[in-house]
């Protein structure tokens, strides 16, 4: 059931969005379909070791329940690449799954904004980017990471386990990146 909406751009401040409301957002768009739906699940963005306070929370989003909806925080025991592993093995989610918020035209996803850099990051670290059509490029290079400052918004836990797995697919080149970017906020 595709759903529009302008919730998102009521506020366009997007430390905001992604702090403080967009779990009580998707919440709000299930409640306006109370009468056709009664349970709606909102997939975590962290999991358990890297829980923080963000707008979608386990603890948060139940609380957005009511007697008609109840709303349910899910799959924060997985890693973001044990998602990534289990939509690759459905080949219609994985030809088509968005992650990317700026909505361009014609395209699942821009593929050049850090969410989008990063998921293609994680599909070349597990052999897969070339193999889906979500994203138009299927090469990701040095610079493409270099651009963006990965050490914020609990960022370090998305891009740590990708080093080895760069490493065994022979692509030291991004791996060495990450290193660097890593130790540059550690200094």
């Amino acid at each position: 059931m595709p759903v529009y909406t302008n919730l998102r751009h009521l506020c366009d401040e997007r430390d905001l969005w992604l702090n403080s409301f967009f779990g009580a957002v998707l919440a709000a768009i299930t409640h306006g379909f109370s009468h056709r739906v009664n349970l709606m699940f909102i997939g975590s963005s962290y999991d358990i070791p890297n829980l923080h306070p963000c707008g979608s929370h386990p603890l948060l989003d139940p609380e957005y329940s009511s007697y008609a909806v109840r709303i349910r925080h899910r799959d924060y025991e997985l890693s973001r690449l044990e998602k990534i592993k289990i939509v690759s093995r459905w080949d219609t989610a994985f030809q088509n799954f968005r992650v990317c918020l700026a909505n361009v035209p014609d395209h699942l996803n821009c593929g050049r904004c850090e969410k989008c850099v990063r998921t293609m990051t994680e599909l070349t670290a597990l052999g897969l980017l070339h193999k889906t059509r979500a994203f138009k490029a299927d090469e990701v290079t040095p610079a493409d990471i270099s651009q963006f400052d990965i050490t914020i918004r609990v960022r370090p836990p998305f891009y740590r386990p990708l080093i080895p797995l760069l490493r065994n697919q022979g692509r030291d080149d991004l791996a060495d990146t990450i290193v660097r970017l890593l130790n540059r906020s550690e200094s």
